[in-house]
């Protein structure tokens, strides 16, 4: 006999045989568990969009809100090449990051981050020069009054 269940939790159902009188009648009562597990859907969460500025060698990915625990795992790729198994990698290279999420019940969530790169380099705002007065004195200086980059 097929019982079907629908449990939206992790649930355990009790059979227990019941005889109605008729023949055969069992002379033992018959009792069995089976537990249903439910695995929810993981989250995965690659984090916002980020740019490895001038100067940096990589940045770091992947949100807060990706899922952890036991059973959980992680596999990050980069061109379709493995790019790292933890919740966050240091990303090296511009281009999209793919991270797929799954628990142990073979439950997958997956997502994308794109790192894009900034090579340009600083500007200085306004500069200001004050000349040395005589030569081997120690009262000149530069101020900037601001950098920045794009």
């Amino acid at each position: 006999m097929v019982v079907p269940v629908n449990p939206q939790s992790t649930t355990t159902y009790t059979l227990v045989s019941v005889s109605d009188g008729t023949a055969p009648v069992c002379t033992t009562a018959l009792q069995d568990a089976a537990t249903v597990t439910v695995f929810s859907y993981p989250v995965a969460d690659a984090g916002p969009d980020q740019t490895i500025l001038c100067g940096q060698t990589a940045v770091t990915i992947g949100g807060n809100n990706t899922s952890s625990g036991a059973g959980i795992s992680y596999q990050w790729t980069y061109l379709g090449t493995p790019a790292g198994t933890t919740k966050q990698v240091a990303a090296t290279n511009a281009g999209d990051y793919s991270l797929l999420v799954t628990n142990a019940g073979g439950c997958t969530a997956s997502d994308v981050v794109r790192v894009g790169i900034d090579n340009s380099l600083p500007t200085a705002g306004a500069i200001r020069v004050k000349e040395i007065e005589c030569f081997g004195d120690n009262n000149g200086s530069i101020r900037l009054d601001s950098i920045s980059s794009s």
